[in-house]
């Protein structure tokens, strides 16, 4: 819902982080993350998928130029405890 309007919603998160857990579950995910890209860049957006299968399919851009991937591998014991 929060995404009805991507304009409204990006324009009143200038120089914020935004966070898209599941990006790929939307219907457009890469219109959504390009807007955001191309006529927000004071606007981070930190977008995470765990279904690379369900994003691909979902994802009809590249995003090339606008995006940087990150794969996090599951924390262990020690990182657990490392982190407190």
């Amino acid at each position: 819902a929060l995404f009805a309007d991507p304009e409204d919603f990006f324009e009143s998160r200038r120089g914020r982080t935004v966070v898209i857990d599941e990006v790929h579950r939307l219907s457009n995910p890469a219109e959504l993350l390009k807007l955001a890209a191309d006529h927000y860049p004071r606007v981070r957006v930190l977008a995470t998928g765990s279904s690379t299968l369900g994003a691909s399919s979902r994802f009809r851009d590249t995003l090339a130029g606008r995006k940087t991937e990150l794969w996090l591998t599951p924390m262990t014991v020690a990182d657990v405890a490392a982190a407190g």
